[in-house]
């Protein structure tokens, strides 16, 4: 995201499980602040199919919002595009 300024992220979780703990605790204490300061600011989420992956998306989802990033979850990714060209 240094190398190549980016402020918005379109995610496709639809086949992703849940994540493992080190992933995201990696994310939590790692990732997150790193791409904030290099000026990721929206993010248009599409949800896994599975709930337990839903429930760490969430999750996930809020603690970027908690650090400035808009977040939007959706249920299919042509949604999300649209939302993020507005942004």
């Amino acid at each position: 995201m240094r190398t190549h300024p980016c402020t918005k992220w379109l995610s496709d979780e639809r086949k992703n499980g849940p994540l493992s703990p080190d992933d995201l605790t990696w994310a939590e204490e790692t990732w997150v602040k790193s791409a904030v300061e290099a000026g990721w600011n929206a993010w248009g989420l599409v949800l896994p199919a599975d709930v337990s992956a839903q429930m760490d998306v969430r999750r996930y989802a809020k603690l970027h919002r908690s650090r400035g990033v808009v977040v939007i979850t959706l249920l299919m990714p042509e949604a999300a595009r649209a939302w993020l060209s507005t942004r």
